[in-house]
């Protein structure tokens, strides 16, 4: 099976592994995964691969970053523009260095490896062999996690692919144990770069706080169990002491003029939201040129979160809600500064601030 050609990338590399580099005439073995949902569910899918990759002594495949989607089979279904390659995302160099497993990453979509590479390979179970997920993992039972990793590890077939819903909180939960942890996944450097440029610009002593609050699809919840509007989120603020007169940046995926924030912009003296950073002067240039390098409008909002998350764990105090996997994440990174953002821990200049580093979940209501 014969590499793809590389074509030219838009944001820099992290891997010198070619792209879609699948050589099993060299007896090397290989898994392929299915990831769904957002980013962050994306990752936790990584996870879970790597764990299995590495008990089964095999390359992993390690498919594109692609837009949120509900289920393995709407991600397979998307198109080129709606992803962007994972090591173009992610350090790749120190994830691998950290998982301690080979990977190869895609730069075209699953559906196009499939059918490219695997295709011919399907009905031959000495090249390719299937392990279709038959239950949701998130309820399955422990027997049934721990027949599917065997199954892998006992195949002598090249390549295996996972395929189906793979999100597990449980195979996420032992690859931990076994020291693969979620702050491992550093973003990439151009990524940690653009975050560290930002709150440079907007935060020069770096003494602000930030939150996230997940809307979106959870706004009617929000509204349901916290109130009408944001004033119970402004209450556990001024518990965690999180001052109005200290700048704060408020990560959001609602709108920023709806009614619901409004307390949040009674309270605080200076709030920054993302739209705000579109039209200062100077992020505004930056942020042109990190749309520039991606395929399509269909990533951006997707791949701009991960600045988001960035910016978040340089704050000084942090307070996100409990229901969000990118809360999550970013409490991770500030537990993990060392391995998730290790320009931060070895900030020298004196006059920025990294005393009083506090990090809170909240539960909705």
């Amino acid at each position: 099976i014969h590499n793809a050609k590389q074509k030219t990338l838009a944001l820099p590399r992290t891997s010198d592994v070619p792209y879609n580099n699948l050589d099993i005439l060299t007896g090397e073995k290989y898994l392929l995964y299915s990831p769904s949902g957002g980013f962050n569910n994306q990752l936790m899918c990584l996870i879970s691969a790597i764990y299995i990759a590495r008990l089964s002594n095999r390359t992993l495949i390690v498919p594109p970053k692609g837009k949120h989607t509900s289920l393995y089979k709407r991600y397979y279904n998307l198109g080129r523009s709606e992803t962007i390659p994972m090591d173009q995302v992610l350090d790749f160099k120190y994830v691998q260095a950290a998982a301690a497993v080979k990977m190869n990453p895609l730069n075209i979509t699953q559906r196009e490896f499939h059918e490219r590479y695997l295709g011919s390979a399907e009905q031959n179970t000495s090249l390719l062999e299937l392990h279709i997920i038959q239950y949701n993992l998130v309820s399955a039972t422990r027997l049934y996690h721990e027949q599917l990793v065997g199954g892998v590890i006992i195949s002598d077939s090249p390549v295996v692919w996972v395929r189906g819903h793979f999100y597990s909180p449980f195979l996420t939960g032992i690859a931990a144990q076994h020291g693969m942890h979620r702050h491992h996944l550093r973003y990439s450097p151009y990524l940690r770069n653009l975050s560290a440029r930002i709150v440079s610009e907007l935060f020069p002593r770096g003494d602000f706080n930030a939150l996230h609050i997940r809307l979106g699809d959870y706004e009617k919840r929000a509204r349901r169990k916290g109130g009408s509007n944001a004033r119970g989120i402004v209450a556990r603020g001024k518990r965690l002491d999180m001052s109005q007169n200290i700048p704060l940046y408020v990560a959001t995926d609602g709108d920023p003029n709806g009614t619901y924030l409004v307390p949040i912009n009674e309270h605080w003296l200076k709030v920054t939201f993302r739209d705000d950073l579109a039209r200062h002067p100077q992020i505004g240039l930056w942020l042109n040129d990190l749309n520039a390098r991606l395929p399509s409008n269909a990533i951006r909002e997707d791949l701009f979160g991960l600045v988001e998350q960035l910016i978040c764990v340089r704050a000084r105090k942090f307070m996100g809600t409990t229901v969000s996997s990118f809360s999550k994440m970013i409490m991770k990174f500030r537990e993990n500064l060392e391995a998730s953002l290790p320009d931060l821990l070895n900030q020298t200049d004196p006059n920025f601030q990294q005393s009083g580093r506090v990090s809170k979940l909240i539960e909705w209501g």
